[in-house]
């Protein structure tokens, strides 16, 4: 945004953002009750973004694996950042799944983890952002 773009976050109400916000549940899933079925929240989010995807140049998802059938079947410009962890997925009954969606690109958020998925359509890393001299390892839980 600092450099012109308009961006449109598709996610919670209390975000906070100088982003155009829809917001698609009250909070985030984190705050959510226990019993709260997040996966629902995610695809409640995934659906209203693939309603607009119409509306705008690129797509960045933040959904991990949720995404891959839609944008695999769809001409969207979009690019997946895997949050979660991918050192399992070299597992023999994920392996042929996942090579059905070797188009779609991804990000990942280090070099470390993209080397645990070769075969995928890595487009490159995002780093964290964290400051390290700012938000370095303290080697203390009690300051995380």
């Amino acid at each position: 945004m600092q450099l012109g773009v308009d961006v449109t976050l598709f996610t919670t109400a209390d975000s906070q953002t100088h982003a155009r916000l829809v917001p698609i549940w009250d909070q985030a899933s984190r705050s959510t009750p226990a019993d709260t079925d997040t996966t629902a929240l995610h695809f409640a989010a995934f659906e209203e973004t693939l309603g607009q995807a119409k509306d705008y140049q690129w797509v960045h998802f933040h959904l991990d694996w949720i995404d891959f059938p839609a944008v695999r079947r769809n001409r969207m410009a979009n690019v997946t950042a895997l949050h979660n962890r991918i050192d399992r997925i070299d597992r023999d009954d994920l392996q042929p799944r996942l090579k059905e969606h070797h188009v779609v690109p991804l990000l990942s958020l280090s070099g470390t983890q993209r080397d645990f998925a070769p075969d995928l359509n890595g487009m490159g890393t995002v780093d964290h952002g964290l400051r390290l001299d700012r938000d370095g390892f303290q080697g203390n839980s009690s300051n995380w």
